[in-house]
Formats: C-alpha cells, sequence, structure tokens
C-alpha cells in the first residue's frame, strides 16, 4: 500500500496537538517498518528502521519517562544531522518548526 506523505501523513500531524512529532524518511515507505518491502533493499530497510526507533525511543523517552534529555533528539536539527533522508516536523507548545 502506498500513502502519499502530503495528503495521508502532513495534514494528520497538523490537526494533532502539541507536543507532536512528525519525521519522513525521504525514499521510505510505508510497510518500510516491516521486514518485507520489495521497493526497498535490505539496507533501506534497515535504514528506515533504525530512523524510527530512533525517533520513537527520543518521543517515548521525553514523554512517558519524563526524561528531558531526550528533547534534544525531537528537533529538526537533530534530523538534518542524520543525513539528507530524514526530515523532522516538531510541535511543541503550540509553535511548529520544519
Amino acid at each position: 500500500m502506498f500513502l502519499a506523505f502530503d495528503r495521508f501523513s502532513a495534514p494528520f500531524f497538523k490537526a494533532l496537538p502539541a507536543p507532536a512529532f512528525l519525521v519522513k524518511i525521504v525514499g521510505g515507505t510505508h510497510s518500510g517498518f516491516t521486514d518485507m518491502d520489495s521497493r526497498l533493499s535490505a539496507a533501506q530497510l534497515a535504514r528506515q528502521q533504525t530512523l524510527t526507533r530512533r525517533y520513537a525511543t527520543a518521543f517515548l523517552r521525553r514523554y512517558l519517562a519524563r526524561d528531558r534529555r531526550f528533547a534534544r533528539f525531537l528537533t529538526p536539527a537533530d534530523a538534518v544531522a542524520e543525513g539528507m533522508d530524514v526530515e523532522l516536523m516538531a510541535r511543541v507548545r503550540g509553535a511548529s518548526s520544519r
């Protein structure tokens, strides 16, 4: 199944209250979170899974465990440091950034 990012994910993100974070993996796919996606190589699948784990863990540690140290991972600047294939949009305390 193919889900267009701009048509489905972006509008869903805009409707979420803060804190909200959306990670876009350029070249990633919706089913890239599994081990089976014929459109992606094994390396691409591994990259998508690594990025997903990074940001999901940071979000859970920051907001469920209330560990403020993980806020530094939930920024657009952190995504830029991870590479050209990842973008992060964040909405914290009513402000949004990309």
